[in-house]
């Protein structure tokens, strides 16, 4: 077989894509495999328990706190105290701020998180400048 018919092999299939992917960072070597292990166990055995406490057996009707009376998660005054998640204690007439402040969070989490936007240069330099300018609003 020359060099040149060995280069246009494909590389093999435990190397490359997604087993090689999972060989190479999650089975590597036995610490590997035994943290992966024990995190598939801690998911297996925390993650059903809080989606069914959170979202299964959850109350989402009522107008307060004492009309819920489920085993899960009371979720029915929610809709009512948005706003106050939302602004705190701001006064009224600085909700400008909150929402000046969420408007530009939007561009600057952009050019953090997807390549390739137009004025990427600028964009980056936004985002870095960004927790100053939210901290002052």
């Amino acid at each position: 077989m020359s060099a040149s018919a060995a280069g246009h092999r494909p590389p093999p299939a435990l190397h490359y894509g997604a087993v090689g992917w999972l060989r190479a960072n999650l089975f590597a070597d036995a610490l590997s495999v035994a943290l992966t292990l024990a995190g598939a166990a801690l998911l297996w055995f925390a993650v059903p328990p809080l989606l069914d406490w959170a979202l299964w057996n959850a109350d989402f009707r009522g107008a307060s706190g004492d009309d819920c009376g489920g085993a899960g998660a009371c979720w029915a005054w929610v809709d009512q105290r948005l706003h106050q998640f939302l602004y705190g204690f701001y006064p009224a007439d600085a909700y400008w701020r909150v929402n000046l402040a969420l408007a530009l969070l939007l561009p600057a989490l952009a050019y953090v998180l997807f390549r390739g936007l137009p004025y990427a240069r600028y964009g980056l330099r936004f985002a870095a400048v960004y927790p100053v300018i939210a901290a002052v609003l």
